[in-house]
């Protein structure tokens, strides 16, 4: 559990889930497989950051090298129709763990905090389906992710396009978990708060969601790579944007001293839902218009994907 007094933090203002609706676009990938017949409306999170938000619990290491050890807490547990998982390839999917194995390619994924979310919501009462959007990259600096670059576009296109496959589904929240790779030079631990808070802004502005509600986790590390750590976290409470609340990671178990336990990220997983429903919950009341991007921009997207992992 946090021992950070005043770990949950928000700043509100008026805020709904805001709903998509379609253009005709072509099909997000040639491998992808057969359209779903299932098109009941979603409401979709975004799961951004590095790896810790990827999932790292779990992760073993072996006589042949790492791997995943397989165990799923209850709160882990997939919920076959009830929690989707936007996939690699385009399209949507019954959500298990690793959320991120198709799309952190290049490490071995563990369990995260995603599933785990969405189960919670779940638990305290939240009845709408949901959909999660898995982005994160490990090992990713706040600078590997600006307005502009592969991984901010990679995110863009693939909450488009998941919202696509969905008509009238509604983009409710971005959960964000970065800034470790940020906390090895001072350089980059005192910058790190004003470069965040200009992504963030970015990427509400990239999805013409202006109030789309946050929750971003303060990061925490006991390894002697990162000892800028407090800078970082200082720069995350430091960061001046409404409807975004921020959830302690500091105080759970970190067994490698960089990436948290299965269990841990369960816990955590716990605040983040706590924090999202205190904070944002959606009144019933009219949800706004996202706008789709360009047909040319969507038909690059796997291209950006594949060069993103």
């Amino acid at each position: 559990m946090s021992n950070w007094t005043g770990a949950l933090t928000a700043r509100e203002t008026g805020w709904s889930c805001f709903s998509f609706v379609a253009p005709m676009l072509p099909a997000f990938s040639e491998t992808a497989g057969e359209p779903t017949v299932d098109t009941e409306p979603l409401d979709v999170f975004i799961l951004g950051g590095q790896s810790n938000m990827a999932g790292r619990g779990g992760v073993i290491q072996t006589k042949t090298g790492k791997a995943w050890d397989g165990v799923l807490p209850p709160s882990c547990e997939p919920a076959p129709g009830q929690i989707l998982k936007f996939n690699g390839a385009g399209k949507w999917e019954d959500a298990q763990e690793p959320l991120h194995i198709d799309i952190d390619t290049t490490k071995v994924c563990g369990v995260g905090p995603g599933l785990a979310f969405a189960n919670e919501l779940r638990n305290m009462g939240y009845t709408n389906r949901i959909g999660l959007v898995p982005c994160a990259i490990g090992g990713t600096r706040v600078d590997l992710w600006e307005d502009g670059g592969k991984l901010f576009t990679n995110m863009v296109h693939r909450a488009f396009a998941a919202l696509a496959e969905r008509p009238n589904s509604r983009l409710c929240g971005l959960l964000w978990f970065q800034g470790e790779s940020d906390a090895d030079t001072i350089e980059r631990a005192t910058t790190y708060g004003k470069k965040s808070e200009r992504l963030l802004s970015s990427f509400r502005t990239a999805f013409n969601a202006p109030n789309l509600p946050i929750v971003q986790v303060a990061v925490t590390s006991t390894r002697e790579e990162v000892p800028y750590v407090d800078h970082v976290r200082k720069g995350q409470l430091s960061i001046q944007l409404s409807n975004l609340a921020t959830v302690d990671a500091r105080g759970y178990h970190l067994p490698d001293g960089f990436h948290l336990s299965t269990y841990a990220h369960c816990k955590l997983a716990k605040e983040m839902a706590e924090a999202f429903l205190l904070n944002f919950r959606d009144p019933p009341a009219a949800a706004q218009e996202m706008d789709a991007p360009p047909v040319d921009d969507m038909q690059s997207m796997e291209k950006v994907r594949q060069e993103s992992g």
